[in-house]
């Protein structure tokens, strides 16, 4: 067993785009094809150069479409964590085990933090490289007006063969 620390990319090896301050797209967590990947958390930073506010996701608007966020296959979606899109961030209190913090610095970019702790639902995140399954962050909106958005993932791999 070895820990494993991963920002989410667009390839999901951690090889691919990283920052999602970008164009609408989709971001993952694909363990190798020996891998059993157990996922902890979920951290998520952003950060932009105005005010956030709950019913906003930067500081300038909500997102249309948001953000959903998945456990799939090749056949498909195996579990939605989001029934609800995040549309702003206060949509992440929807989401169990989620613990905030939301800087307001005077002067400065101010920051949006998330730690989502996947085991506080008391469900057990796991991606079998063998069945091709993948934790995806599919990000339906363009963030490019925030400075930054980056999500990483934590846990460990369970089984390399």
């Amino acid at each position: 067993m070895s820990r494993f620390d991963q920002l989410l990319d667009s390839v999901g090896d951690g090889s691919g785009t990283t920052e999602m301050a970008a164009a609408a797209d989709a971001y993952f967590v694909t363990p190798g094809a020996n891998e059993f990947i157990e996922l902890a958390r979920v951290l998520v930073y952003m950060e932009d150069n105005g005010k956030f506010a709950g019913e906003k996701y930067t500081a300038t608007a909500a997102l249309a479409d948001g953000i959903v966020i998945t456990k799939e296959n090749a056949g498909g979606v195996l579990h939605t964590y989001t029934p609800q899109p995040i549309k702003t961030i206060g949509h992440w209190g929807l989401l169990a085990g989620v613990d905030v913090i939301l800087t307001d610095f005077t002067t400065g970019n101010d920051m949006f933090i998330v730690r989502w702790t996947l085991s506080k639902a008391e469900h057990k995140t796991t991606l079998d490289g063998r069945k091709g399954e993948f934790f995806k962050v599919d990000v339906k909106n363009t963030l490019v007006a925030a400075v930054s958005h980056i999500m990483s993932a934590q846990g460990s791999i369970k089984w390399a063969g």
